[in-house]
């Protein structure tokens, strides 16, 4: 999947043994179908094989973050009341579930 080309199976020791490179660190994915690809799995193959014309090794590794500054953030107006928009939705238990990557201070 990952380079988008067919794999011929090869004969060995009464196995089918597939051979395709996979660089240090890389990744890489089989599909095997019960029968030929359809048009919408070869559409999906000529796509990763034009994304992975180059190797990994090709890009930096080097994460280039994205500069950020402040600016300034005006205060909203002061609640006057609910908009005739609003939707009331009564009191219940609600149950969320959070999580994620925070970015704190000089973290």
């Amino acid at each position: 999947v990952y380079h988008g080309v067919s794999l011929a199976p090869q004969q060995s020791e009464g196995y089918d043994v597939l051979s395709f490179f996979i660089e240090a660190s890389g990744f890489g994915a089989v599909v095997a179908t019960p029968s030929p690809a359809d048009d919408k799995l070869l559409a999906f193959l000529k796509t990763m094989q034009t994304m992975t014309a180059h190797p990994l090794s090709y890009y930096s590794n080097t994460w280039p973050f994205l500069p950020q500054k402040m600016v300034p953030n005006p205060s909203t107006p002061p609640f006057q009341g609910p908009s005739t928009t609003m939707v009331e939705i009564p009191g219940a238990q609600f149950n969320f579930v959070v999580s994620g990557i925070e970015i704190e201070g000089g973290d």
